[in-house]
């Protein structure tokens, strides 16, 4: 026989999981709905999540569009600004910010997965990482994002060694990864990319 206790503590888990649940899905439909509104503007959201970008790939009337400081430094010239009114039937959606380079880029299109497959985007390159080969440190701390880094080491779409690649230059900031001690490890089993390490990694895939 049920006591009261144990009633009121199922009747409260019930009613946070129905909460829960009704958040989500209100959270799927405001973005659906105002997907087209944020498109043009900056906020981290959009810039270090996945959501928003999987579902900026699924609307035939928006470009996604990756860069840096192209994307938000005052200009006339700004994407934004002259596809604002659809002048062609559709308009871009900016995913970056000052300091994003090619290798933050990656991680974000690999966060985005199968959605992009046979669907167009848009990279703006700035001059600058072709003429400077180390990158500051800064500009990549600033631009990282955790969730999409994961992403793209535990992604099954992705060859090993492109993703060894990647982790060898993941590793040299090592900043980044001080908040994630699983995805630390995971990159050096990739960078190291021998019979033992590939193995270790495998087994922290299911964690990933």
């Amino acid at each position: 026989m049920k006591t009261p206790q144990l009633t009121a503590a199922l009747v409260a888990l019930g009613i946070t999981a129905v909460i829960s649940c009704v958040g989500v899905l209100a959270g799927r439909y405001l973005d659906r709905h105002y997907i087209h509104i944020l498109a043009p503007i900056p906020f981290p959201h959009k810039d270090e999540g996945i959501a928003l970008q999987k579902l900026a790939f699924n609307q035939p009337d928006l470009l996604p569009i990756y860069g840096s400081s192209e994307l938000v430094k005052p200009s006339n010239k700004k994407p934004t600004d002259f596809f604002r009114s659809y002048p062609t039937r559709f308009s871009v959606f900016p995913v970056g910010k000052a300091g994003a380079t090619s290798l933050v880029i990656l991680q974000k299109l690999a966060g985005v997965g199968s959605d992009l497959r046979g669907k167009k985007l848009a990279i703006l390159l700035s001059p600058s990482w072709f003429f400077h080969p180390n990158v500051p440190i800064a500009y990549y701390n600033g631009t990282f994002s955790l969730l999409q880094a994961g992403e793209l080491i535990y992604s099954d779409q992705l060859s090993f060694t492109l993703k060894s690649d990647v982790a060898r230059q993941m590793l040299q900031y090592p900043a980044t990864l001080e908040k994630s001690t699983l995805l630390d490890f995971s990159l050096k089993q990739i960078a190291a990319n021998s019979p033992l390490s590939r193995t270790l990694y495998y087994l922290t895939v299911p964690l990933g």
